[in-house]
């Protein structure tokens, strides 16, 4: 079955406004983290995953799309099927940081062990750092913890 031009002109349409409202609700979202109360953390070790992540992401959500086609209604179904499985997938292994629109907005992710100076323990979180932002170990840097992921800010100072 093939879809008519208008049919692909609608869904053209409804796929571009849906990523426009994601991203801006991204950028909300990043803008609203940045005025949150935020907690000073120490780093006892950081490691930049940013091209794992960016990679993974590529091979689970592009690589199975590059053979399916919009003219056969049978693949769009496929594909649906498959994003929603893997959306869901990563929705519940709290995996939601592994976006590379994150990338695009001059964000890298590492796998950091911080010292809580607030609660006085030693934890391993993903942390989402801004490119302006040079971790180091064994400095101090404010952030704000959601969902178990932290944002850090640029701050920081040698304790």
């Amino acid at each position: 079955m093939i879809f008519s031009s208008e049919l692909e002109n609608w869904i053209f349409l409804i796929v571009l406004v849906i990523s426009i409202t994601s991203f801006l609700y991204l950028k909300w979202i990043l803008k609203e983290t940045e005025k949150t109360n935020h907690i000073s953390y120490t780093i006892c070790k950081a490691q930049n995953k940013s091209s794992e992540y960016f990679m993974n992401y590529i091979a689970l959500y592009l690589l199975p799309c590059l053979g399916l086609s919009l003219e056969n209604i049978v693949d769009v179904i496929v594909m649906v099927c498959v994003m929603c499985i893997i959306g869901y997938i990563y929705i519940q292994c709290d995996l939601i940081y592994m976006n590379p629109v994150l990338n695009m907005l001059g964000y890298k992710i590492f796998s950091v062990v911080l010292y809580d100076s607030s609660g006085g323990e030693i934890f391993e979180t993903i942390a989402v750092v801004h490119k302006s932002v040079l971790l180091e170990n064994n400095f101090s840097y404010k952030g704000t913890m959601n969902n178990g992921i932290i944002f850090m800010r640029k701050e920081h100072k040698n304790d």
